[in-house]
């Protein structure tokens, strides 16, 4: 840990106070967003829409499809800021590519995989299992960031 605060591998900034107040906001919410979304995946696990196979849209699936993978970026990107060091930045990187072994239908198995590969790879299978419903599901939210529509439509 203490070479990611290395003077001799790190950015220069004058705006670092702020940069560190930022980085820890976006931490904050990204573990805030990891535990929200945690909590509503463990709910539905363990209820009955599980069984009869139901999407789960509630919580911040109702804004985004894959908030748990959001957060997986915001911590890390947090920390890049807080720190503004070259090896931050790579954890970031790194931490954006996972491996993943859920993935078999898409020939992804036990390979690097980009988070938004692998959200495309889940939203294909999820068509697959709910056809239209889920079509219409991405119609209304976006893949990590919400979409905002027009207030006319």
């Amino acid at each position: 840990m203490g070479i990611l605060y290395s003077p001799y591998l790190s950015f220069f900034n004058p705006l670092d106070t702020y940069l560190k107040i930022v980085g820890l906001t976006i931490i904050f919410f990204g573990y805030i967003l990891m535990f929200i979304t945690g909590k509503t995946v463990i709910r539905h696990v363990y209820s009955k829409a599980t069984y009869e196979r139901k999407m789960m849209t509630t919580g911040l699936y109702a804004f985004i499809r894959h908030p748990l993978y959001l957060s997986f970026i915001l911590i890390p990107l947090g920390f890049l800021l807080i720190t503004l060091n070259y090896l931050s930045f790579l954890y970031l990187m790194a931490f954006t590519v996972f491996t993943n072994s859920d993935l078999k239908e898409c020939g992804r198995e036990g390979k690097f995989t980009i988070i938004t590969k692998a959200a495309r790879c889940e939203e294909e299978n999820l068509k697959k299992i709910y056809s239209k419903d889920y079509e219409e599901y991405m119609e209304k939210t976006g893949r990590l960031l919400p979409k905002f529509r027009n207030k006319k439509e």
